[in-house]
């Protein structure tokens, strides 16, 4: 089965992994008492989480489109989603970086002094061999609320997020038929939404271990924001050959491309809304992907060939960018003292080798798993 090929989405994916990227520099660098912007501008400080977020809606539009596609074409049939086939392309993609990761980060890279920081060293598996259960088992969130933080490691809270949105979306909609599947996304929708904004609010003991862990899992479990993704998907394939979208395809375009330039200087100026935020940005994404793509607008800089590229490669630059960023500070520092000149100097340094360590990644170890699902 062919599926549409989305305009301006592995640009996206690339410019919210160096969003990421660029902030983290910043909060490496204050890790390990360096001149830092990480906390002096509202940029390092606001847009990398919502950066994830955008990872977050964008994802849930992607496996839904393909789910409903498939589910467009088999249930004519009385065939149902290959569910095995969908969770089997998941695994291919995002498990192999990520037990290479791990495993490095445990018995590799704390016997390299280019890597070791105060508290990562040789004794560092003994310290943090609980941990690595629960990384083994996809569980990051859970190993940093119980043993803490681990640098290398920090940014795989996302992907605790996303196993965990893959593990029961999908099966939602395979096993609910077509004609109920808008009031399966929206009851989704309402649940998560009472999970990670409305009981929070309900709980008022901070001291209590169990409303703390609560919070800690109700603010990093944002399924919403993947729900919402699916709700633009839902509606692009409803509405994408309509009449109305045929008709006014002008207008829509020059919608989305104001809305495009609306959410990049809210994000550029670090732009937020309280307790909303989250909620507010990840409603601004979905309809900017729904319009882009109901639309068929194509943003030029985002469908060159070399972002294309980067966008593919993105996964590898978010899961290793914190490795690359500790030893570009060892190897090529030098004192920014906050200066826009020398910290675009260093972020340009600690980038380009991200990127190239990113392509040895994807060549020789995401891409030939990748190969296999095809299969």
């Amino acid at each position: 089965m062919k599926h549409k090929w989305f305009f301006n989405f592995d640009g996206f994916r690339f410019f919210a992994a160096l969003i990421v990227v660029l902030a983290h520099i910043e909060a490496i660098k204050d890790r390990f008492h360096l001149p830092s912007l990480s906390k002096k501008t509202p940029f390092f400080t606001h847009t990398p989480p919502l950066a994830v977020i955008f990872f977050f809606v964008l994802s849930g539009f992607l496996i839904t489109y393909l789910l409903l596609t498939e589910k467009l074409t088999n249930e004519p049939t009385g065939k149902r989603i290959n569910i095995a086939r969908f969770y089997k392309k998941r695994i291919l993609r995002i498990w192999p970086l990520y037990y290479v990761l791990i495993l490095s980060v445990y018995f590799a890279f704390p016997f390299l002094s280019l890597f070791s920081y105060p508290g990562y060293n040789s004794n560092f598996l003994v310290e943090q061999h609980k941990g690595l259960l629960l990384f083994l088992f996809f569980c990051p969130n859970l190993s940093e609320l119980l043993h803490g933080n681990i640098l290398y490691l920090g940014q795989t809270w996302s992907l605790g997020v996303e196993e965990f949105s893959y593990l029961f979306f999908p099966l939602g909609l395979y096993v609910i038929p077509l004609k109920h599947t808008a009031k399966y996304i929206v009851l989704v929708f309402f649940l998560s939404i009472t999970a990670s904004l409305i009981l929070p609010l309900l709980l008022t003991d901070e001291k209590n271990t169990y409303e703390s862990a609560f919070l800690f899992y109700s603010s990093r479990y944002l399924v919403y924001t993947f729900v919402l993704g699916a709700l633009a998907a839902y509606n692009y394939m409803l509405f994408y050959k309509s009449s109305f979208v045929l008709k006014h395809r002008r207008s829509l375009k020059i919608i989305s491309l104001l809305l495009f330039f609306a959410v990049v200087i809210l994000l550029l100026e670090g732009i937020t809304f309280s307790f909303f935020t989250n909620l507010f940005y990840a409603i601004m994404f979905s309809l900017l992907i729904f319009i882009l793509s109901v639309s068929d607008t194509k943003i030029y800089l985002l469908n060159t060939k070399p972002f294309i590229y980067l966008g593919k490669i993105s996964y590898s630059i978010y899961m290793l960018h914190p490795l690359v960023i500790v030893a570009c500070l060892k190897l090529f520092y030098f004192d920014t003292g906050n200066s826009f000149f020398n910290t675009f100097l260093f972020d340009i340094i600690t980038v380009v080798v991200t990127i190239m360590l990113s392509i040895v990644s994807y060549t020789y170890l995401e891409k030939p798993f990748l190969k296999m699902k095809r299969g």
